[in-house]
């Protein structure tokens, strides 16, 4: 496992819930992202790298998502 994995993973599930509601393939909102890493109150010099991190993880997890929906599709 890559080093920080698990703290940007347990991080990314809290903030898939910031979705906004009926939008679970939209995006995790930037402005959650930043909001989330100040009130936990990590140094404000690592904000940019949290948030680009959970962003990439995002696209991540709804291509995978996309990919799955569009799998099960073609076995209907």
């Amino acid at each position: 496992m890559f080093p920080f994995t698990e703290f940007f993973l347990k991080h990314f599930w809290v903030l898939d819930t910031e979705r906004p509601l009926g939008m679970t393939q939209g995006r995790i909102p930037e402005s959650k992202i930043h909001s989330y890493f100040q009130r936990k109150g990590y140094m404000d010099d690592l904000c940019d790298f949290f948030v680009s991190i959970i962003l990439r993880l995002d696209r991540a997890y709804l291509g995978w998502c996309n990919e799955e929906r569009e799998r099960r599709a073609k076995h209907q």
